[in-house]
């Protein structure tokens, strides 16, 4: 999987090629990170792990059926890949490639996503105070 954009790019990579993961279960990975311009300076790289209920509504307006779709949170957690160390603002990183493994557990009272109205993504975001978090990829 890969996003990208002007500055950079990330690619996550999941260690397992089956997507199909119980409750309880260890989702593990390695999440990398490619800089484009010369350096790019950042608070901190997060790794979420987001999981939506999704369901529609439909409604009647004079002689047209209208369907809106809906997604509901049911988990939103952060899992810090990169941070500065104690006495540091931010984290630098020179044009070039790196790599950050991952690794969390599920919580064992997820719903399964074999329903089509469930899904999961893991999804890596660059933390910057003053910068809008658009370099992320589901």
């Amino acid at each position: 999987m890969g996003c990208g954009s002007s500055s950079s790019a990330v690619i996550i990579n999941l260690d397992r090629p089956d997507p199909f993961y119980f409750a309880g279960e260890v989702i593990s990975g390695v999440v990398q990170f490619n800089v484009n311009d010369e350096t790019v300076e950042v608070d901190e790289l997060v790794l979420k792990f987001v999981g939506e209920i999704g369901y529609t509504t439909r409604y009647r307006s004079s002689r047209t059926t209208h369907t809106q779709h809906h997604a509901v949170a049911i988990i939103n957690t952060n899992h810090v890949l990169a941070h500065p160390p104690a006495g540091q603002k931010e984290l630098t990183y020179g044009r070039g490639p790196y790599t950050f493994p991952f690794q969390f557990q599920l919580p064992n009272n997820l719903p399964p996503s074999l329903n089509p109205h469930v899904r999961y993504y893991v999804q890596m975001y660059v933390d910057k105070a003053w910068y809008k978090a658009n370099t992320q990829e589901n």
